[in-house]
């Protein structure tokens, strides 16, 4: 589940940046991550 995005100047290109909440684990555990490696990865 994506709590938050937002967009994050990366090597002069802004690429957006998802907070995702892993299945099983608590909110406090979720973590930042490239949307472009999550569709990468997931195949979403």
């Amino acid at each position: 589940m994506v709590l938050r995005a937002r967009e994050v100047k990366l090597q002069g290109k802004v690429e957006p940046h998802i907070l995702v909440k892993w299945k099983e684990l608590p909110e406090a555990e979720a973590t930042w991550e490239w949307l472009k490696d999550i569709k990468l990865f997931y195949q979403v």
